[in-house]
């Protein structure tokens, strides 16, 4: 078992419409532009990263204790996810969450740059459990976005839809009746809609509220 390895496609029509065949080119200056081409490909790859993660990192606030989970995955899912913790939380906030960020995927269409990279951020507040989830990158189909949750009984799932790079409309569960702090919510988010699917397991520890 391990971590999902996205597909990151670097396909051959890329390189070949930068760098056109000629017969005028010798053989070490074809290796020459084409090495040039893979390092301009890895470097877009980078910078579509690095916007992700900040862009994560300025829409949510966060508590200031990190806690990594051992969170159970199989070779189709992303792992790894992060828990901020804390002894409790009061009502309006600021809340724990857990994030996780998807490897990047990057694959062309008819010559054109495609890159997808998932993310999503899970905290509870005094009543309800909520997932927010983020799409990066210039992929511009119809994906469909699916949260499914347990508080011990039974699956509950919603389902949203969104075209393209964006923001998803929050996921909002209500917290079980009688819940408390360090109950386990199993949380699973799922990705579907240009190129390859994206699926993230994680386990999330409710935390409690402040009696003061």
């Amino acid at each position: 078992m391990g971590q999902i390895k996205l597909h990151n496609i670097i396909n051959t029509s890329i390189l070949a419409s930068i760098y056109p065949p000629a017969k005028s080119r010798n053989t070490k200056l074809d290796k020459y532009d084409a090495k040039n081409a893979l390092i301009k490909l890895k470097m877009k790859k980078l910078i579509y990263t690095i916007m992700a993660l900040i862009s994560v990192s300025v829409l949510f606030q966060s508590c200031q204790n990190d806690e990594l989970l051992d969170v159970p995955t199989d070779e189709t899912m992303v792992k790894n996810a992060t828990q901020q913790t804390s002894d409790c939380i009061k009502p309006e906030g600021p809340y724990c969450e857990m994030a996780d960020l998807s490897d990047l995927q990057f694959w062309s269409v008819d010559d054109n740059e495609k890159t997808k990279q998932i993310s999503y951020v899970a905290y509870n507040t005094d009543s309800k459990f909520i997932v927010k989830v983020g799409a990066y990158g210039n992929f511009d189909a119809d994906a469909t976005y699916t949260v499914t949750v347990n508080f011990g009984s039974a699956d509950i799932v919603l389902i949203n839809d969104l075209k393209g790079a964006g923001l998803v409309d929050p996921f909002e569960f209500e917290l079980p009746a009688g819940w408390k702090g360090e109950d386990v919510v199993k949380l699973k988010v799922y990705q579907e809609g240009d190129n390859n699917p994206v699926t993230f397991t994680a386990t999330y520890r409710l935390v409690g509220i402040c009696k003061n």
